[in-house]
This record gives structure tokens, sequence and C-alpha cells, in this order.
């Protein structure tokens, strides 16, 4: 069995190396289709959930209360 603060990592790690291959993609589409709308809409997504991981992480690790300052 893990501890809370392992799978807080782990599920941390995950998400960080999915939105680094989303991130790489995007950028490789932004050079291919240069002003595309479509990928620009899609890197803006990509940047929204940059900083959604980010505050999710950072109210798991301050426990209870900071799940509940996030949600509140």
């Amino acid at each position: 069995m893990t501890t809370t603060w392992e799978a807080i990592l782990v599920l941390f790690i995950g998400a960080v190396g999915a939105l680094l291959v989303m991130t790489l993609a995007g950028e490789g589409m932004r050079l291919r289709y240069p002003g595309a709308r479509g990928v620009e809409v899609f890197m803006t997504r990509v940047h929204s959930w940059w900083g959604m991981v980010i505050l999710f992480t950072l109210a798991l690790l301050l426990g209870r209360t900071g799940v509940a300052l996030l949600f509140a």
C-alpha cells in the first residue's frame, strides 16, 4: 500500500508527463500550421490544464484545508 504522498507524486508525474506530450505536440502543430485557429485553441486549453494541475497539486499537498480553500 502506498502513502498519500506517494500517490500524489505519482498522479503529479503522470499529469505532467501527459501535459508535456500535449505541449510538444501543440508546438509542433504551431510550426507546421502557423496561425491555425484550432491549434491556438488547443494550446490555450493545454496552458489552462497546466495551471489546474499545479493548483490541484498544491491543494492536495496542503491537505483538507487546501482542498476546501480551492473549492470555496
